[in-house]
């Protein structure tokens, strides 16, 4: 069974606008401007929203993706290199306070306990009784992975 895919994104040239919950246009971008990512970046920082702006405006740039699995890919990657930095930003302050749980100027560190696992070929194999009790298994899933073509 062959299936086309969508050419158009699924977000083309809108985006939520910051208070009334419309859509806003977003017009061709003839002539690109240099841009000033440090006034840009203090500009969001210093919003009363930063996270609403920052999702704004990477709506805005998803947008002008040609293909839906365009803007899959360019979502994808921001997703992935805000994940990066989140590790970075965490692990620079677990460092920065010798890794000890407390409460900071800022922010706070919780010990959690170690995950669990378990070996479900071996616990269905040696106790499948307990195996067919304990286990429940949910519904499938369908994972969506983007070629380097799409980029």
């Amino acid at each position: 069974m062959t299936v086309t895919a969508p050419s158009a994104p699924p977000l083309r040239a809108t985006a939520p606008a910051a208070a009334s919950g419309a859509a806003a246009q977003v017009p061709p971008v003839a002539h690109v401007q240099p841009l000033d990512v440090n006034g840009v970046a203090a500009a969001i920082a210093n919003s009363g929203d930063p996270a609403a702006l920052l999702t704004h405006l990477l709506l805005l740039v998803s947008a002008h993706a040609a293909t839906a699995p365009e803007q899959g890919s360019l979502l994808t990657k921001v997703s992935e290199g805000c994940a990066d930095m989140l590790k970075r930003v965490r692990g620079a302050l677990l460092t920065s306070v010798g890794e000890a749980p407390g409460a900071y100027n800022g922010f706070e560190i919780i010990a959690r306990s170690g995950s669990r696992r378990v070996d479900y070929d071996r616990l269905q194999g040696e106790y499948p009784e307990v195996f067919g009790d304990v286990v429940t298994v949910g519904s499938p899933t369908l994972v969506v992975r983007y070629s380097e073509a799409a980029n």
